[in-house]
């Protein structure tokens, strides 16, 4: 089954399941504290799967197979692992597989917007778990989230923006899987796969776009999703899954290695100020 790091919610998005300690980001509790830019991508070595947008797929669908995933409300994800605690891209050191698109959920981390009605005023959280979120008095290669009277830094304004955009792309993209959902598109499959020394493994719990039904639409859905843009996504979920065999490969070259998912690593507890 494919591991995904979140979850859809009455409000838009819960905060993935790989923040451990979500605050809110203020002035007087983080003024001294900053985010390093190594081993960024850590904290998703467990993560088979990532959900991405819809406006990701173009970039997406050059190095993963996109699936959809998920109990009541479908959401897409890319797989990046052939089993449930398996992320073939995150490096032994936490940088991401050189080349390869980061989704954007990974970029955003260790920020999320505090759950709200009010999606214009939503405050940003930060995960003070994250590793990379350090004291930047004691490490000065951090990068500073407030000078020293308290006002965020460019680096927060920056978080803060892509934040919004994530959230308004969830939106997006919620429209999308509820259309394919509502024309029954989205069968349940197990994906089968045959390794090299001919062992097998499935992969189950993912859905994927069901190319013959959608082949039958009636004419005017197929105009309408045309001008929404969603067919060409449809193509692109379509094409990617011939990247399953890019995903064998990495998984073989691992198992040779002898690698295996990073486990937890360091933490940095800001106390109140």
């Amino acid at each position: 089954m494919v591991n995904a790091g979140m979850v859809p919610a009455g409000h838009g998005w819960e905060p993935p399941t790989f923040f451990r300690r979500p605050q809110l980001l203020c002035g007087n509790r983080h003024r001294r504290f900053g985010l390093l830019e190594n081993g960024r991508y850590a904290f998703a070595a467990r993560f088979s799967g990532i959900p991405i947008g819809v406006s990701e797929f173009t970039s997406a669908q050059r190095h993963y197979p996109i699936v959809f995933t998920g109990t009541a409300v479908q959401v897409p994800v890319v797989v990046t692992g052939l089993s449930g605690e398996e992320n073939l891209f995150v490096t032994g050191q936490g940088d991401w597989q050189p080349g390869c698109y980061v989704p954007g959920l990974l970029r955003q981390y260790p920020f999320t917007l505090q759950p709200s009605a009010d999606v214009e005023s939503a405050s940003l959280m930060v995960d003070e778990d994250c590793p990379r979120f350090v004291d930047a008095r004691v490490n000065a290669s951090a990068r500073r989230l407030f000078d020293d009277e308290g006002e965020p830094s460019p680096l927060a304004q920056e978080m803060l923006g892509l934040c919004h955009a994530a959230l308004a792309e969830a939106a997006r993209t919620a429209m999308f899987t509820q259309a394919l959902q509502a024309r029954r598109l989205l069968p349940e499959r197990s994906i089968d796969i045959r390794f090299q020394d001919g062992t097998r493994h499935a992969v189950a719990g993912c859905r994927m776009i069901d190319a013959d039904a959608f082949l039958r639409l009636p004419r005017d859905v197929v105009v309408d999703w045309h001008g929404r843009g969603w067919l060409h996504a449809i193509s692109l979920h379509l094409a990617s899954q011939q990247n399953w065999s890019i995903l064998v490969e990495m998984h073989a070259q691992h198992r040779a290695e002898g690698r295996r998912p990073d486990g937890e690593a360091g933490r940095n507890r800001p106390h109140d100020a």
